[in-house]
């Protein structure tokens, strides 16, 4: 499966049988909704992307998380920031 949202290009590929949702053109707040709503359904986000040609708008994919892989979604994060939380993750084993 190939779609475009904008200039995002995304290629599926097996999914494990999961269920799985594709959104575009998102702001900033809708993503912080969809991650908070994914905890609760026991979801999680599997990709998040910022449209290059529009900075305010994104797309996610998020997946079934019936398995319950941690995960964890902090934004907006600077280079620094990004750094520390990465090392920060991989610390906890994620």
């Amino acid at each position: 499966m190939v779609e475009y949202a904008n200039d995002l290009f995304l290629r599926g590929g097996p999914d494990d049988g999961l269920a799985w949702e594709f959104h575009a053109d998102l702001t900033a707040v809708q993503i912080e909704e969809k991650v908070a709503d994914c905890r609760k359904r026991k979801w999680r986000p599997t990709l998040v992307h910022r449209h290059r040609t529009d900075a305010d708008k994104f797309a996610v994919v998020l997946v079934a998380n019936p398995r319950d892989v941690p995960w964890e979604y902090r934004a907006p994060l600077n280079v620094k920031e990004y750094e520390t939380a990465l090392a920060e993750s991989a610390k906890r084993g994620l």
